[in-house]
């Protein structure tokens, strides 16, 4: 006779209680979540909250909330239909309580985020006012430091622009010892 925990083979299957053991390997998760190690390496993958760690001969070690999580996983697409990309946003929102509609609660929202919310053209204009003025006194106070330093910026053509290069290269060449 055969119980339903098991599998044809008597290895535990995906309704099976969890042993009590802080790491299992890859092939009694895949065990006891019902599905073959490759899908458990996939799933691992695209779910970012699961990260087995590594054994000395480089196997992976998966914790309880590990199978946990590939169990419930392995609900959400075999028994209520969700995409892998929909099960890992259901995952994602399990830490909230559920509506009756079976949508995830926005967490109750504080005062200070309540009046954030009241007051966001606010910053924008005061933020908008300051670049502004920024932008307003930056080429003033740049004229200003050229000025005291008597700095002449123009704008030089493409042929002034060789010619200091050519008269720099001159130099270097000088520098080195040799003639031009």
């Amino acid at each position: 006779m055969e119980s339903k925990d098991r599998d044809v083979e008597g290895r535990p299957g995906p309704n099976s209680t969890i042993p009590e053991k802080r790491y299992f390997r890859i092939g009694e998760v895949a065990d006891l979540v019902g599905v073959h190690a490759h899908v458990l390496r996939y799933w691992e993958k695209e779910v970012a909250s699961i990260r087995p760690g590594k054994s000395s001969s480089n196997q992976r070690r998966y914790r309880r909330r590990d199978v946990e999580i590939f169990r419930e996983i392995r609900r959400l697409l075999y028994a209520e239909g969700y995409t892998l990309s929909g099960a890992k946003r259901r995952l994602q929102t399990q830490g909230r309580p559920l509506t009756e509609m079976g949508e995830a609660q926005a967490p109750a929202e504080t005062p200070v985020a309540a009046a954030e919310k009241s007051l966001p053209d606010a910053g924008q204009k005061i933020q908008g006012a300051l670049n502004e003025a920024k932008a307003k006194a930056a080429p003033a106070a740049l004229n200003q430091q050229s000025e005291q330093m008597n700095l002449k910026f123009r704008v030089a053509s493409a042929e002034e622009k060789l010619v200091r290069v050519k008269k720099g290269l001159n130099d270097i060449i000088l520098l080195t010892g040799e003639q031009p």
